[in-house]
């Protein structure tokens, strides 16, 4: 009766795992004569797995006034366990580095780029994407080898998948530390 009972079982998530039309769990009536005894019950198996990202490796960025024109690059991290991603991005001050007091500092751009070079994939600030908020085109994933889900989690970026890219371009300016806060929000695609 167990062997019976093990293989009706068996039959019955196999035909739910492959897109069989099973309802909702059952349990079995008492066996009879008819079913010599035998009592059959079923039940549905279900995996969600959500869509996730992570973008790690961020590290603030700092230059001296002569670096005017010249990018400023650092490595980051992007996961996503799909086939690709958005990146919206967010400046506190529209795209420009400004004092305490709200004074301009300096314009600057913001670039997305693989980490292996080639052009940018996206670019915010100077002439380009001034606005908040604004979201990338779909960019392909580039996950790093050996990178799983189960420890993606707490991985360090070492070496990054893509780079960022500051390129300022310093105004005539007076004397102080201006600055801007920029955020960051992967969302898989």
């Amino acid at each position: 009766m167990k062997t019976v009972m093990h293989k009706a079982l068996a039959v019955a998530v196999i035909a739910g795992v492959s897109g069989g039309a099973m309802a909702a769990a059952h349990d079995g009536d008492l066996g009879g004569l008819s079913t010599h005894g035998s009592s059959t019950g079923y039940f549905n198996i279900t995996l969600y797995n959500a869509a996730q990202a992570r973008i790690f490796g961020l590290k603030d960025f700092t230059f001296a006034e002569d670096k005017t024109g010249t990018p400023i690059e650092n490595s980051i991290c992007i996961y996503t366990n799909t086939e690709g991603f958005t990146l919206t991005t967010s400046s506190q001050n529209g795209f420009k580095l400004l004092s305490n007091s709200k004074q301009d500092g300096a314009d600057y751009t913001l670039a997305l780029a693989p980490a292996s070079g080639g052009r940018a994939i996206e670019t915010w600030g100077g002439s380009g994407n001034n606005a908040n908020d604004v979201t990338s085109k779909h960019i392909s994933q580039a996950n790093i080898s050996g990178w799983k889900l189960s420890t993606v989690g707490s991985a360090s970026c070492s070496a990054g998948n893509f780079k960022l890219l500051i390129t300022p371009n310093v105004t005539t300016s007076s004397p102080g530390v201006y600055t801007d806060l920029v955020t960051l929000t992967v969302t898989p695609a």
